[in-house]
């Protein structure tokens, strides 16, 4: 949850960029994927609310970054570069 909001911080700087700039997506996922962990561990609930309500809304705000994550054709599983 620290990574994440750590990442947030580069808000300002992603919302000055243009549509399709890939670290917008980023930055969701980042959101969604830390409170996903929270919620699977059952800790910090309050600010994982808070988390998911600031992607919800990071959605909304940039419609070119709301994206099925679950998409394995369009995002497939990380793989370590060699």
């Amino acid at each position: 949850m620290s990574w994440a909001l750590i990442r947030l911080q580069r808000f300002a700087t992603l919302d000055t960029r243009s549509p399709g700039d890939l670290s917008r997506l980023q930055l969701i996922a980042t959101l969604e994927a830390a409170a996903h962990t929270a919620e699977t561990h059952r800790a910090v609930p309050r600010l994982t609310s808070w988390i998911r309500r600031i992607a919800a809304v990071l959605r909304r705000r940039w419609p070119d970054a709301d994206q099925d994550f679950s998409d394995s054709a369009r995002f497939p599983p990380y793989r370590a570069r060699h």
